[in-house]
């Protein structure tokens, strides 16, 4: 999301003080004119300018006129009544006024006393916001230099696979050894992370786990201990790793994947530890929507009751450590996709995409529950920018991994109400499933299917749209 398309008055604000605090130090002030609308938010001391933000949640019918000369009105009373010594009246926006709002803008604070007024919007505040990278983490929601960074990344990494496999498009992908730096060493570069899972003995612990079997954590340890092939070591991690996570035990299924991620670097193995990097960076993403989603639903609780659910203290607390897990979940997933663009690794890439996109769209959940939408529509955006990708990679591993493709971007767009767009994506992977006569799939899809169509006819009946 960019600063021009910020859509909510919390964030405008918060960004906006932000920017001329770190741009103006000690110099800036924030103002408090107990108006209950942020009317009147910032003072530059130094260049005795006062500061108005206005965030309309619908610029195209806002009235920018009377919202400025009420501000005005605000900035008088601050200047006569409580000393305030304003020279210029300042009124921002994320978008730009029109040239005749501008000029009224200007005349009606020299009428009111002040030397001039004028209108700063999106461009200087863009401008701002680069000089300043010290606050991108702080604002999660308007880090998209970094995703398109990434996602030009993915594009050129997808041309490169395209041409070091134009070739065998029909066929599953033979695994490709090639030499590397020296220092190095030499390095398989296998298509399938772990061959084809063809290892019996972890074939049926995951089947028996799978099943609530508990006692299978302790043979799981015992196989780790016991093997050799760092391969096989990592698929047994890989099936720990998403056993914590279906339980929600992310502190458990961090350490499990930071493990494997030293293993697999320690044997060379890239592909590895990049699908591990991906794996740490949707885990981090987890604990921080969790911790983000109870912070909001408390508080929400403590605006409904007058009951103090949670203190200024304790949010602030929160928030930080929101931040830190998701500046270090942006982190794995750029390292991964870094290991995975190295080992040439199809499937490893897809992984890193997939993850990828599930990271941007847990991020944006808290505030769907909150209709936040602008978070929302720009998760959508970057998820439907990736799934593009991951609909090009999957054809090169056969029809179940195009399936799974078809059955994740439905998930996601589930999760976010968009029904039924979920469920054309969902019944496209079905008929796929059903004509490869991929049994396990279908049914899982079916599954799926009934949720999306109750929840839409839910809906329906409450008379709200799908």
């Amino acid at each position: 999301m960019q600063i021009e398309e910020i859509r909510s008055p919390e964030l405008f604000q918060r960004l906006v003080r932000k920017l001329f605090t770190s741009e103006l130090g000690t110099d800036y002030r924030l103002v408090d004119d107990s108006g209950g609308d942020g009317g009147l938010d910032g003072y530059d001391k130094k260049r005795k300018q006062l500061h108005a933000f206005y965030c309309p949640k619908k610029p195209n019918s806002a009235d920018f006129r009377r919202k400025f000369k009420s501000d005005l009105e605000k900035a008088k009373t601050l200047r006569d009544e409580k000393g305030y010594d304003i020279n210029v009246f300042v009124f921002i926006t994320p978008q730009p006024l029109r040239e005749p709002e501008i000029r009224e803008l200007r005349d009606k604070a020299i009428d009111y006393g002040f030397r001039d007024g004028i209108s700063l919007s999106n461009e200087y505040l863009e401008t701002l916001y680069r000089k300043h990278p010290e606050i991108v983490d702080d604002f999660p929601e308007l880090n998209y230099p970094r995703i398109e960074q990434e996602l030009h990344q993915i594009n050129e990494t997808l041309r490169s696979l395209k041409r070091l496999q134009k070739d065998s498009k029909e066929q599953p992908i033979e695994p490709v050894t090639e030499h590397i730096k020296e220092d190095e060493a030499t390095i398989e570069h296998s298509i399938w992370l772990f061959g084809n899972m063809d290892v019996p003995a972890l074939l049926a612990l995951q089947e028996r786990l799978s099943t609530g079997e508990q006692s299978v954590l302790a043979e799981l340890t015992t196989y780790r201990m016991r093997e050799t092939e760092p391969i096989n070591i990592l698929l047994s991690m890989s099936i720990l790793q998403d056993y914590h996570f279906g339980q929600g035990d992310m502190e458990a299924s961090e350490g499990v994947s930071r493990e494997a991620i030293s293993l697999a670097k320690g044997h060379g193995l890239l592909a590895h530890e990049a699908y591990f990097h991906a794996m740490t960076a949707r885990t981090l993403s987890q604990k921080a929507s969790e911790l983000d989603l109870g912070s909001l639903h408390r508080i929400r609780l403590s605006n409904m009751t007058g009951i103090q659910f949670i203190t200024q203290e304790e949010k602030k607390s929160k928030i930080e450590i929101m931040h830190e897990l998701k500046k270090q979940a942006q982190e794995e997933i750029s390292t991964a996709l870094v290991q995975a663009s190295r080992a040439r690794n199809l499937e490893t890439l897809w992984q890193v995409l997939f993850q990828f996109a599930l990271k941007v769209s847990m991020l944006a959940y808290p505030h769907y529950t909150i209709n936040n939408y602008d978070e929302v529509n720009y998760a959508l955006r970057v998820a439907r920018s990736v799934f593009e990708r991951l609909f090009t990679i999957a054809p090169y591993f056969g029809q179940e991994m195009v399936v799974r493709t078809f059955f994740g971007y439905s998930s996601i767009l589930h999760t976010f109400g968009k029904l039924s767009e979920a469920l054309a994506y969902l019944n496209q992977g079905e008929a796929i499933a059903e004509k490869a006569g991929l049994e396990n799939l279908l049914e899982y899809g079916q599954k799926m299917q009934q949720d999306i169509e109750s929840e839409k006819n839910l809906k329906k009946t409450n008379g709200e749209s799908t």
